[in-house]
């Protein structure tokens, strides 16, 4: 029996295709190499999971629980879906099982940490990074010292300390050897893992900046390859690289793109990232597809220079064509993203990014209708100057009590006039590039989540992006 302090890490997520849990990964690493026993259950592939945690709970009586957010809600307006429910109720059962505290986290809960650690009744957040906060937060709890100093920890009191930031300069090659990686890949279709944290980028809407912090946290290039490289060792080759935008910054990118050739990697790896449009160019786009890269997701959000200032976004419709362009000379896929409904948006400047979406032909692009507003967002701010939520004609959702912005707000301009979904469903006709969440064509949905024909197609063997995977399993 292990001398060291057990602490119990749970998934609560049961999404379909299943996702790694990548920070419980990374967690549990960084909890054994100071000197604590990471004890791992995941609910992602039982369907019972109460008399399996009790036998665990008494084995390794843990010194603290912590329990993984990835989202808190499905951020789609077609079905405005709240995830926290389940959660709840697995921490007050687990709250009659053990005495140990139950502790938040994940890039979910650190969105609105304050709101979600009340309605979940759980005993601490921990809000950032908790590579170096959380064994901080354990030994405080084991010494029964304060917990005021701690970078991110959240209390129902209202304490809300600073974001917790890790150092990732010196961070060494995860062992990856915590969550079932190759029972995820096999049925998730992807492995996933970071070169960074945090993002810089100014749009009104995101909750990047405020979950993962504003500075840009590099991790070594070297490193990032022999992740890949311990991956492969378990039967995994294809990724996700889950950083905000792979190219930002553009020097990063190509350092980890070296890295992977240096190590011999590029030849046995396929992945996929998130990217944006600026900086791009063909000279980059070359690197990552002889580096292994298969396809990259742009978040372009529209193709109306007036609606992309007021996204807040730096890039324009000029910089979208050339960076197609240099993907298409890379032979990368390429899937853009669009934001609809935003402020300011009308029928013409929708009709102009459909229109334009449709001229330069992407190999596929998501439409999303309704932006989700979070809290700490530009977007949230600016709704809070015009007055209270339940009076603002442009949202939609649980306006009423819901002041932190904790249950699904969207912002749908009310300029777009009445039934714009219905409106926008007729500007995309029957092309099947288009990926459209909509409740008004639910036989057009997209969501990830819960979505058997990914669960199908990963079954007979599709790997890869999930938007990529459609593609494949259709025809244009």
């Amino acid at each position: 029996m292990s001398s060291r302090p057990a602490v119990l890490l749970i998934n609560p997520s049961r999404m379909k295709p299943a996702v790694g849990p990548l920070g419980l990964d990374y967690l549990a690493e960084a909890l054994d190499r100071q000197g604590f026993e990471p004890v791992l259950f995941d609910l992602a592939f039982v369907s019972s999971y109460r008399s399996r945690l009790q036998g665990l709970i008494k084995r390794k009586r843990p010194a603290a629980v912590g329990i993984t957010i990835r989202n808190l809600d499905d951020c789609y307006f077609a079905s405005q879906s709240f995830l926290l429910g389940p959660i709840r109720a697995l921490v007050r059962w687990l709250q009659g099982e053990t005495r140990a505290p139950v502790v938040l986290g994940g890039v979910g809960y650190s969105v609105a940490p304050l709101a979600a650690l009340r309605f979940l009744g759980a005993d601490i957040g921990l809000r950032g990074d908790g590579e170096q906060a959380f064994p901080q937060l354990l030994r405080a709890l084991l010494a029964r010292k304060s917990l005021s100093r701690i970078p991110g920890v959240v209390l129902p009191d209202g304490t809300v300390n600073p974001l917790a930031c890790a150092d990732l300069s010196a961070w060494p090659a995860a062992r990856r050897r915590w969550i079932m990686n190759a029972r995820y890949f096999r049925e998730g279709g992807q492995g996933n893992l970071e070169t960074k944290r945090g993002c810089n980028r100014s749009c009104i809407y995101c909750a990047d900046p405020v979950a993962k912090g504003k500075r840009v946290r590099r991790r070594p290039a070297e490193a990032v390859a022999e992740e890949l490289r311990r991956l492969l060792n378990q039967g995994v080759h294809t990724f996700h690289l889950c950083d905000s935008e792979f190219n930002i910054p553009r020097a990063h990118a190509e350092a980890v793109c070296r890295a992977i050739i240096r190590q011999g990697l590029h030849q046995r790896v396929r992945w996929y990232t998130y990217a944006a449009p600026l900086p791009f160019d063909p000279e980059l786009a070359r690197l990552m597809a002889r580096a292994g890269c298969a396809g990259i997701n742009f978040g372009v959000d529209s193709a109306s220079d007036e609606q992309l200032e007021r996204l807040g976004r730096d890039h324009r419709v000029p910089d979208i064509e050339a960076t197609l362009r240099a993907c298409r000379a890379a032979e990368l896929a390429v899937m853009f993203d669009l934001l609809l409904a935003g402020p300011g948006e009308t029928r013409a400047t929708m009709r102009q990014t459909i229109s334009g979406m449709k001229r330069l032909k992407p190999d596929r692009v998501g439409v999303s209708f309704g932006v989700r507003v979070f809290p700490g967002t530009r977007l949230a701010r600016m709704i809070a100057e015009a007055g209270p939520l339940e009076a603002n004609p442009n949202l939609h959702g649980r306006v009423h009590g819901n002041p932190e912005l904790l249950f699904p707000i969207f912002y749908v301009a009310r300029s777009l006039g009445r039934d714009p979904e219905l409106y926008l469903h007729r500007l995309l006709g029957d092309d099947p590039r288009f990926f459209f969440a909509s409740r008004e064509v639910p036989e057009r949905n997209y969501n990830y989540n819960d979505n058997r024909i990914l669960v199908q197609a990963i079954k007979k063997g599709a790997r890869g992006a999930y938007w990529d995977i459609l593609r494949t399993r259709s025809c244009i």
